[in-house]
């Protein structure tokens, strides 16, 4: 075998290890995508009624602060005061 079929072999080899590696690289991806995805699914499930639960009380809250300026605006203008 002379030098050059060593070198083309060499190469051949190099390029066949190439794809190899790029089509396990590629498998490892897809896989590890589609486990990311099944727990970061799983953790949404998990967490949205304490989201949904936090927005409730969010709203709540606003609504209270909402009535206590109507109720001070009111009783500030019936005692002629000025606005605080």
């Amino acid at each position: 075998m002379s030098s050059v079929e060593r070198y083309n072999a060499s190469v051949d080899k190099v390029t066949a290890y190439e794809k190899a590696a790029r089509a396990y690289n590629t498998c490892v991806a897809r896989t590890a995508n589609k486990e990311e995805t099944a727990i970061s699914n799983e953790a949404r499930e998990k967490i949205a009624h304490i989201h949904e639960g936090s927005a409730v009380v969010q709203k709540r809250i606003a609504g209270n602060f909402v009535h206590l300026t109507a109720s001070l605006k009111a009783a500030s203008a019936k005692f002629g005061g000025g606005a605080h």
